[in-house]
């Protein structure tokens, strides 16, 4: 039994450092181990450097998974370990690294101590009979052969969380310090590295080639220190292991969750738009990130939106364009063009002559903060401009009737509700249901960047009449930034004077919004949100249940980064000092929120106060 649990450790413990290849066999433990002594100075955001720490002085042994020989160590960044979820303090292999390696260790914690041959498991649990610190800290210290001083050594150990681990097969020049210092996410992604995902049992999730890695996102790819990264895998998996077919897919996201101290807004939102039946919202699962070699916080893998079965199915474009057009994502041969037309600017894909019009589906974003560089893009007569992000590779027929139709529902609704030439009224070009769920759940959250961007809307094939959603990107809502008049505070409205959120003084929009608030919206949140740690409605958790599934994994978190990331474009710093502080305050807000829009929604018509 002790030879079969040492090696489900060596299976699972793959904590710190990933081999320098990930499929390195012909490498030995001994020589992948020294290689990883050579600590890298990391460029961080701002051309600041992460302090150079002295080379770490113990290892786990390597582990073999399938093919996969693995080494991990302590962090660059101190004296800390960081293990996954899945490892066995029972059963931790350990051996000394550099000068000292093949020494006996000599572990020791208060007045317990044991000797382990370097290279064999060392009961780690047996040291610390009433488990760790108030922290949540293994506190011990280590020393290396005979007559040398002990060194302090750290270890936390994450809980109810996935942990996936990404191997370059060269970490030196294009591993994760070269990727975090790209200036566009988006430029030379990586194509030579693999992953590694473990659940929380240690059982493979998926183990493979990555076709390629890169960096996303704006905000906080340009502001935040901790970095999201984009995925496509070698092969369609589901990595939520959520047993649906729908669900296997090769891209995927890593959230960084930057800027939210609480690392949770995104988490709940998108579990209360799931469970109001928002279509196409994503679905993810918490994980830990190691990237060679080093423990990198807590992060969401996330479905991308997207248009696809298992995420909003609605028809695929791009493979129906890409059947006409097999070459059609060669810029040589089909050039992107922009021109004016009577509404606006346009980008679409030349020698694309397909034309689907109404037969088509279509999701585009408001993206107030592009640059207009996309395939296909367009602006209304108001000067937003909206990426069509299915299908990518439109031509200049879909692109027009998609501005044509985006035009009729803005104009729609800074007239009121009704077309100002024809008459349509709003119901016709957009379904007010959904409209009213993704209103009410942004001016819930009160998201400050919905009507600017991360807003998205689609057109199902066959019909003339958008949806509102999926939803997308809460990490800076729930009012943290507290130097804007109408974002901050549990009071009030997000502002008016974007054309989105003009619809809600129409009266059509307002009563679904009342009547979703007091039928649906309102009891999930007294009964599950504000329930105790064991209330849970689908995937909705309550505060509790959020605060102790994550617990474990923020502490390791917040040893590694700053307390928000950094955010230092609003407030210039977190709303509050500490995470409990900011724990509180994001607990007050729901509760403080809930009781106001309690009376406001009992006003005929409401009082948006959004001016």
């Amino acid at each position: 039994m002790r030879t079969l649990r040492i090696g489900l450790m060596m299976l699972c413990v793959l904590a710190l450092l990933f081999a320098q290849a990930a499929f390195a066999q012909e490498d030995t433990a001994e020589e992948i181990a020294q290689e990883a002594v050579d600590t890298v100075t990391v460029e961080a955001a701002g051309d600041e450097s992460v302090e150079e720490t002295e080379a770490p002085f113990v290892c786990w042994l390597h582990a073999q998974v399938g093919d996969a020989v693995l080494n991990v160590q302590p962090t660059q960044y101190g004296d800390s370990l960081f293990l996954p979820t899945c490892a066995d303090l029972a059963a931790v292999p350990l051996s000394a690294c550099g000068e000292g390696e093949g020494q006996t260790l000599t572990l020791a914690a208060g007045d317990a101590r044991m000797q382990v041959a370097s290279g064999e498991a060392a009961d780690i649990a047996a040291l610390f009979p009433d488990g760790p610190d108030e922290e949540g800290v293994y506190n011990l210290s280590v020393a290396v052969g005979e007559g040398n001083e002990p060194k302090p050594l750290r270890i936390r150990q994450s809980a109810h969380q996935a942990s996936l681990y990404i191997t370059s097969a060269d970490p030196v020049n294009r591993g994760r310090a070269y990727v975090d210092n790209l200036e566009d996410p988006k430029s030379d992604p990586i194509t030579d590295a693999s992953l590694l995902m473990l659940d929380e049992a240690g059982e493979v999730v998926y183990q493979d080639d990555l076709r390629e890695l890169r960096g996303r996102g704006n905000t906080t790819w340009g502001w935040g220190i901790k970095k999201p990264y984009q995925i496509k895998l070698e092969k369609k998996t589901d990595l939520l292991q959520s047993g649906n077919e729908d669900n296997e897919e090769r891209t995927w996201l890593l959230m960084a969750e930057s800027f939210d101290a609480t690392l949770v807004h995104n988490m709940i939102t998108l579990h209360i738009g799931q469970e109001m039946g928002m279509e196409g919202t994503v679905e993810f699962r918490p994980v830990d990130l190691y990237y060679d070699g080093d423990y990198c916080g807590f992060y969401l893998v996330c479905e991308k939106v997207n248009v696809k079965p298992g995420r909003l199915n609605i028809l695929e474009m791009d493979d129906l364009i890409e059947e006409q057009y097999p070459q059609v994502a060669e810029a040589e041969l089909f050039p992107v063009v922009q021109e004016n037309t009577d509404i606006g600017a346009i980008r679409y894909v030349s020698g694309v002559d397909a034309s689907f019009g109404q037969a088509g589906a279509y999701l585009i974003e408001l993206d107030s903060f592009g640059e207009f560089q996309e395939e296909s893009m367009f602006e209304t007569s108001n000067r937003n401009q909206y990426e069509i992000r299915s299908p990518e590779y439109a031509g200049r027929k879909d692109v027009v009737y998609v501005q044509r139709m985006t035009e009729a529902l803005v104009r729609t609704i800074e007239n009121g509700g009704v077309h100002p030439e024809d008459g349509r009224p709003l119901e016709e070009l957009i379904d007010n249901d959904s409209l009213a769920r993704y209103l009410l759940i942004q001016q819930f959250a009160k998201t400050c960047d919905f009507g600017y961007t991360s807003t998205y809307l689609y057109l199902p094939e066959g019909s003339a009449q958008f949806k509102a959603g999926p939803l997308w990107d809460f990490d800076i809502a729930y009012a943290i930034r507290d130097n804007r008049p109408y974002e901050v505070g549990v009071d009030g409205y997000v502002a008016g004077d974007r054309w989105v959120y003009a619809a809600m003084d129409i009266p059509v929009v307002q009563k679904a919004m009342q009547q979703l608030w007091q039928q649906e919206l309102e009891p999930m949140i007294q009964t599950v949100v504000l329930g105790d740690e064991s209330t849970q409605q689908g995937n909705l958790r309550s505060l509790a249940g959020y605060y102790a599934i994550t617990e474990a994994s923020r502490h390791m978190n917040y040893d590694l980064w700053e307390l928000g990331g950094s955010y230092n474009n609003i407030n210039y710093d977190t709303l509050y000092e500490t995470f409990d502080e900011n724990w509180d305050f994001f607990v007050s807000y729901i509760k403080e929120r809930t009781d106001w829009l309690n009376q406001d929604m009992l006003d005929t018509p409401v009082k948006w106060h959004c001016g």
